[in-house]
């Protein structure tokens, strides 16, 4: 349950994400960003024909500010934070 590197990838390409998962960190932040929405295993043969049928709309926040997760803010935190 960690935001890798990957995600960040997703974020800045603007696409929904679709976590399927326990409730933690990762499906916390995709939901209260507006990134994508989260369900869990046994939710996903009933909800996903709704998503992909556009009857359940995943809100995604095409403004949202991802520049905390790009490399440099990354860096800065790292240096500031850590080797400081």
């Amino acid at each position: 349950d960690i935001i890798g590197t990957k995600f960040n990838e997703i974020f800045m390409l603007r696409r929904p994400v679709l976590h399927v998962g326990e409730p933690g960190l990762v499906s916390r932040t995709i939901v209260g960003r507006k990134l994508g929405t989260s369900l869990r295993v046994h939710e996903l043969v009933e909800e996903l024909p709704r998503i992909i049928s556009g009857e359940r709309i995943i809100e995604l926040d095409m403004e949202a500010d991802h520049s905390d997760h790009l490399l440099a803010a990354i860096t800065d935190r790292l240096i500031n934070e850590v080797l400081v």
